[in-house]
Parts: C-alpha cells; structure tokens; sequence
C-alpha cells in the first residue's frame, strides 16, 4: 500500500522528474506482481469492454491529432501509462476482496501511523538526502508539503472510520497539530473533512452548528490574533479575491479561470488530453506571473475538476457533477452500515470515506492524472460497484419451483 504512495515521491525528487508519472509506472510494478493471482478472476461485461474501447479510440484518436499538427506527442504517451494505471487499480481491488477485514483494518492503520510519523520527523529534523536539498519545503520523501497533507489525509479519514472514538481524537490531533507547525491548509482541510465522516454525516443538524462556530472562530482569530505566523498564513490563503498576492489562493482562482476559458474557447469540446494549460494565459495567470516570474500549475489545473474540464470540456464538466452524486452516494451508503466486521462493510466504509475524502484532490489542491490519490479514488471505485453487484445477486429472489414447471 506505502509503494504506491512513496515510491512516486521518490523518484520524482531524487531522479529530478517533471512529473510523477515515472514513479507511478515503477510503483504499479509492485501492484501488478501483489494482484497476479486474482489475474484470472479479471472479468468484464461486453458493455463495459465496448464502453473502453470507444474512450480509448476516441482519446487515441485526438492524440494522434495533437501529435499530427500541434508536434506535442505527451498525450499519446500518457494514455497507454493510463491504461496500465487502470488495470493495476482493477488488480488491486480484486485483491482487496479476498483480504480478511481484520487484516485490512490494520494496514490502512499501520500506513496512516507511518504517514504520520514521517510527518513528525520532518517537523524535528529535516532530511537533504541528494536532491530533497533544493526542496524546503519536501516532507521526505514527499516533494512538498501539500503532496504529504493529500496522503495523510486521505488515510486518516480511511482508518478513522474503523476506529474507536479515542484513536479518532488522537489521529486528529496529530493532524491539527501537524496543519498548524507547518502550516498547511490542505492539512487543516483534512481535519474538517475527518470530523464529517467520523461524526457528522448522520448529524447535519450538529455539523451545521459547528460550522457556524468554526467561522466565527476562524473570524476572530483572523481579527485579533492576526500578528501570528500560522495565522497569518492561513488568513492570507482563505482570503479569496482579485486584488490577493498570495500564490496559493491565486493558483485556485487560475484553475477556475482557466477551466472556464478552455470551456469557451473550444465550445464545450475542451482542449484534448493533457492539454491544460496550453490555452491562453488568464488574468490570474497574468498576476501569478508578474509575482513569481513563470507559470505555476496550469498543466495540472490546481486541482483535478479544473484540469478535467479544461481537457475535456461539457464531458468534464459532466464527470465533475457526477462525483458531487457520487459523494452524496457515499454518505448515505456511510451511514447506512453499521457493522465494521464482516468482510462487505469493512470494505465499503474504508471505500466511502476514501471517495469523501478524495474530494479535497479533486476540488480545492490536486496534481494531475498520475496521483497516487486518484489511484486509490478509482481502485475504491471499483471496490464498491463489485461489492454492490454481489449484494444484488444475493438478495436476487430465486425461482419458484412451479415456476420452473414446464408449461403444457
């Protein structure tokens, strides 16, 4: 489970990558030979394969048509990579169904405890292995730390959802603490989305109490206590409006600008795979450049909604509105279970508080197609539609014997 997450990180810094993707391809190694003996249960519907078939023509199609007349052969080269990422995902989740749930549990444990105290030895001591020297802000072997807030995060909320309320207080708190050394927002994000899935999904009367209390919270420190690095820090990144100067808050409002952009500019066909960014530079992108001196983040959006409906158009736009169902799904489907130890909800809460929690990659800090988080997204995916197919076939009423009688 930590290969898919570390390794990534590792090659990116260490061998000085421009992208995760050589990390990943490395990584999935190492899920392809841990699922090679549910590679005979692989088993696809005619619908699904000809549903495949007709994205991966159309996509082969507009990248062959990239490379032809724009000399930009990326997106042909990232669309097989994709594909093996696809099949890794659905060998892994095969091989998630066959593990004992009290095994699982203690895994998704023994990572976030991992996760968290690599965290802590990065706040204590600093590690400038090889080219982690150039990166102030790495949290080994992670690059930076947003990339370590959107691992750790998503496995808090993942394990929490197993366990006692104690352990969710203690995994709470390292996290709050770690959000305010740092400091991080997509961290502090990461707290108010672990206290929904934990407590408030069934509570939306308390949950809204509790937000009106964080806010004005939230606005009294920003008023009285201002002076503060961290809140200063945060005060600066939740300050969304034209006239900012910070490069976080400016990154978000670049991605929602230049998804609208792209959307206009090709008429709802968007700009093809692997092309965001390569539209022309939006006000926000104006701002970011005159401020740091070079583009930031327009090739994966800020956050992956951007990216997808950049690239895609009216159809990511679509894919966009069909997660925020897919979220409500989740939360229904969260506390609708109860029992944590049968094999059917063991893996579905793991799987729902995953897809939740992914919602911070996907609409507030994100880093393209090639991220172990979305990784984990689409594995979890698959997890829960193959576990509702069983659910369907088992309460399927079977035939009556005089049904089965021959008719004369």
């Amino acid at each position: 489970m930590l290969c898919i997450f570390l390794i990534p990180q590792f090659v990116f810094v260490f061998l000085q990558q421009s992208s995760l993707a050589p990390g990943m391809m490395v990584a999935i190694t190492a899920i392809y030979i841990y699922g090679l003996r549910c590679m005979k249960k692989l088993a696809f519907s005619s619908g699904k394969i000809l549903l495949f078939s007709i994205a991966v023509f159309i996509l082969m199609a507009q990248s062959g048509y990239i490379a032809a007349f724009y000399d930009n052969y990326k997106p042909l080269f990232t669309l097989p990579a994709l594909i093996i990422i696809f099949l890794g995902a659905t060998l892994f989740s095969n091989r998630l169904l066959t593990v004992p749930p009290a095994t699982l549990a203690s895994v998704f444990r023994a990572v976030t405890y991992t996760l968290l105290l690599l965290g802590w030895i990065s706040v204590i001591h600093r590690i400038d292995i090889g080219s982690y020297a150039a990166k102030p802000k790495a949290v080994f072997p992670f690059s930076e730390e947003s990339h370590y807030a959107l691992t750790v995060g998503i496995f808090v909320c993942a394990s929490g959802i197993l366990m006692k309320n104690r352990e969710r207080v203690v995994l709470l708190a390292n996290l709050l603490l770690q959000a305010l050394i740092f400091p991080s927002l997509t961290l502090l994000v990461f707290c108010m989305m672990a206290i929904f899935i934990f407590w408030m999904a069934r509570r939306i009367t308390l949950m809204l109490t509790i937000i009106v209390v964080l806010v004005a919270a939230v606005y009294f420190m920003l008023t009285y206590f201002s002076d503060l690095p961290a809140i200063a820090y945060f005060g600066s990144r939740l300050t969304i409006s034209d006239d900012t100067d910070n490069l976080t808050t400016l990154v978000f409002l670049q991605g929602l600008d230049d998804a609208k952009n792209a959307l206009l500019e090709s008429h709802g066909l968007g700009l093809g795979l692997q092309m965001a960014g390569t539209n022309g530079v939006g006000q926000y992108g104006y701002v970011i450049q005159s401020l740091a001196g070079s583009d930031f983040n327009r090739n994966d959006g800020g956050f992956l909604a951007s990216k997808i409906v950049s690239e895609f158009g009216a159809v990511g736009l679509l894919i966009s509105i069909g997660y925020m169902l897919i979220l409500k799904k989740a939360v229904n489907t969260i506390n609708r279970i109860r029992d944590n130890t049968d094999m059917e909800s063991t893996l579905l809460k793991i799987a729902m508080a995953v897809v939740i929690a992914y919602a911070v990659e996907f609409f507030l800090r994100g880093y393209g197609y090639f991220s172990p988080g979305l990784f984990l997204f689409v594995t979890m995916m698959m997890v829960s539609s193959k576990l509702h197919r069983q659910r369907t076939r088992a309460v399927r009423p079977l035939p009556s014997p005089s049904s089965l009688q021959p008719q004369l």
